[in-house]
């Protein structure tokens, strides 16, 4: 977790937080927690929004998204 924030240039407890409110809203549970120190794992879901999140992240890189929506023009 904490090589994930120092790559988005935040804190550990902020993406924590983050991470627990997306879950909250989401009503389902994105990554396998393990003991301090070991690694954690997407769930199921968890890859699932990872992937629609690369797909949107790559849509708009592209200007796919602007102009499916009309915005942005």
């Amino acid at each position: 977790m904490d090589e994930a924030a120092q790559v988005l240039g935040i804190n550990q407890s902020t993406l924590v937080v983050q991470i627990n409110r997306l879950e909250k809203d989401l009503g389902k549970v994105l990554l396998e927690r393990a003991e301090r120190g070991r690694a954690m794992k997407l769930t199921a879901f968890g890859e699932e929004v990872a992937a629609a999140a690369r797909n949107i992240r790559g849509r708009v890189k592209d200007g796919a998204l602007q102009s499916e929506t009309g915005e942005g023009a």
